[in-house]
């Protein structure tokens, strides 16, 4: 194979393999951009390879081109990296590592451009075998982080998505529990005030006996998606156990709690299920959290509440 087409596919597929990484970290993240920069800058690249290998041989310069491309590309993965990582330390360190590694590509086009190319490639001199070296540990290293970043996202996933319950979507009792603990010591921690809600449907079981499963599903479906569009952004619902659910109001008063509460209860009043027509009524127990009052005696209130209706 010639020289300048060895040079050309070559840097083609290293080029290609960066261009990938970058387009599936923003695939990973649901980013809005796009490679189309990079993508016109390698191929502007290959050009330039093409002509100072096969009309104009200067391995300098091929050099220098190879290691601009490669920090523009290993850059903007750094970047985008940085930009999703918020509190993600594992990112935090990933993206520190490519931005090192952008670096090494500027110092290696820098140190080419003053001191010349090796005469050999495969030859050991000061410079060229620690680069081996070197970038051989960042590609191991890379990859290691690359499945960690996975790792850590699909453990998120999958963490998330037990919080839920997945007949009616709304959290699921281990959600909102946790949220309840959390929420119980924020008031008390910051002294405001935290009113609770336990929802019954009523005559749910006729539901289920009469229009079978499925409607009853519905049914659970319907009173999830009017209570969740009534409710504010800083408000938790969830299913507590078979039809009953969990309402927390952040940072509210009874008072204000029933003020919301009482519109749920008739706009939820007056669905229908299936071609039975059955009526669906919620019983709402509310109460509040009295200062340094476990979850436990909270609820307990709740249901009292509840049961007097």
């Amino acid at each position: 194979m010639p020289n300048s087409v060895a040079v050309v596919v070559v840097h083609s597929l290293i080029f290609s393999a960066f261009l990938l990484f970058y387009r599936g970290i923003l695939l990973f993240f649901r980013s809005p951009r796009t490679t189309r920069f990079l993508s016109i800058m390698c191929v502007v690249a290959l050009f330039l390879l093409t002509y100072f290998s096969a009309v104009e041989e200067r391995v300098a310069t091929r050099i220098v081109i190879v290691s601009f491309v490669l920090l523009v590309s290993r850059g903007l993965i750094a970047v985008e990296l940085f930009r999703q990582a918020r509190q993600r330390s594992i990112l935090n360190v990933f993206a520190a590592l490519m931005a090192a590694y952008a670096l090494f590509g500027a110092v290696r086009a820098i140190v080419t451009f003053l001191h010349g190319p090796p005469y050999d490639f495969m030859q050991t001199s000061r410079f060229q075998t620690p680069s081996l070296v070197v970038n051989l540990l960042f590609i191991c290293i890379i990859g290691l982080f690359f499945l960690l970043m996975l790792s850590s996202e699909l453990v998120a996933i999958v963490e998330a998505q037990s919080m839920y319950d997945h007949v009616s979507g709304a959290l699921n009792r281990r959600g909102i529990d946790q949220r309840l603990a959390l929420e119980l010591v924020r008031a008390e921690r910051n002294g405001y005030e935290l009113a609770v809600a336990l929802i019954d449907i009523d005559h749910f079981k006729p539901i289920n006996d009469t229009a079978g499963h499925a409607a009853g599903d519905a049914a659970l479906k319907q009173v999830v998606e009017v209570i969740s569009s009534r409710l504010r952004s800083y408000d938790f619902f969830g299913r507590y156990g078979g039809d009953e659910f969990l309402l927390v109001f952040s940072q509210t008063s009874c008072e204000d709690a029933l003020r919301i509460a009482e519109p749920i209860g008739h706009a939820v009043s007056g669905l229908a299920v299936s071609r039975f027509a059955l009526p669906i009524t919620l019983s709402i127990g509310l109460t509040f959290a009295r200062p340094c009052e476990t979850a436990v005696s909270t609820l307990a209130r709740g249901d009292m509440a509840l049961y007097k209706m």
